[in-house]
């Protein structure tokens, strides 16, 4: 089903928990976002994923959407954008000036930088595209298919890419 405004979109709670739910809302940014906040804190409980589309992410609703969100997909953003970016989810494990870089080197493709809110840094959190993973202070760098590589512990990427701050 397809809804053209936020009103229109059911609530949450009248969704079956039995059937898998997905919502997408799209570009919604002029709309009142009580609907769409109640999909980020309830939606859960009636089996429902959601994705939020939106052009601008300091405009979302932080105490709702921005926290309760699990991935934060970067297409080229405004500088405004990617400090709030930074600020909410990723000045505890890395400096501006490193997640500059890991966006700098996305966007040269162009390419999606993925803050993955449900990983740790050393475990996946921050991607660029789909294949390759940014570990801040890692002292190696993976390649594709294993090519060269001079990690010590055992946790493997298959057949990801892995790039450190030395690939900076």
């Amino acid at each position: 089903m397809f809804f053209e405004t936020a009103s229109d979109v059911p609530d949450p709670q009248k969704l079956s928990p039995d059937k898998k739910n997905l919502m997408v809302f799209d570009d919604l940014l002029l709309e009142r976002q009580n609907k769409c906040e109640a999909y980020y804190i309830r939606g859960r409980h009636s089996n429902v994923d959601c994705f939020y589309l939106a052009q601008n992410y300091f405009k979302l609703p932080r105490q709702t959407i921005r926290k309760n969100a699990n991935f934060i997909c970067l297409f080229r953003q405004d500088l405004k954008s990617i400090n709030h970016v930074y600020n909410d989810h990723v000045s505890s494990d890395v400096t501006k000036e490193k997640f500059r870089n890991v966006y700098k080197l996305a966007w040269e493709k162009p390419r999606v930088v993925i803050v993955d809110l449900a990983s740790n840094k050393n475990n996946g959190k921050y991607r660029i595209g789909l294949d390759t993973f940014y570990i801040p202070n890692l002292k190696s760098l993976l390649y594709k298919n294993g090519t060269r590589t001079s990690r010590t512990d055992s946790t493997y990427y298959g057949t990801e890419r892995v790039v450190s701050d030395r690939g900076f």
